[in-house]
């Protein structure tokens, strides 16, 4: 038994199948339309969460990790999705800054 505690307290957070589909609901969305959404915002998170968990060691701004994705989702999907994962203790933001696409300094993040 003290092998399966001892293997249970070594997981990390990725190990734990995550809740992703935090939709901001801000227009009261309902049914189906509410449901659609939260699909969608739990695949963009997901995209977002195992770009960061294939390298592990990097930090990243919203607009790298964006072209790393190869997708047209708006920046401020990409950031909001960054801020999600961060709250929900995924992420973490480093102290390192670089330009981004419109040449102002973006905040990177890291796995956590």
């Amino acid at each position: 038994m003290n092998h399966i505690i001892n293997d249970m307290t070594e997981l990390t957070l990725f190990d734990q199948p995550p809740v992703l589909n935090r939709y901001h609901n801000t227009t009261d969305l309902l049914g189906a339309c509410l449901k659609q959404r939260e699909i969608r915002t739990e695949t963009q998170n997901k995209k977002v969460l195992d770009f960061f968990k294939l390298h592990p060691s990097g930090s990243f701004t919203p607009f790298e990790v964006r072209d790393a994705l190869k997708t047209n989702s708006p920046i401020t999907s990409i950031r909001r999705a960054i801020t999600d994962l961060t709250d929900m203790g995924y992420l973490v933001k480093t102290d390192t800054k670089r330009p981004g696409q419109y040449g102002d300094l973006n905040n990177c993040w890291r796995a956590k």
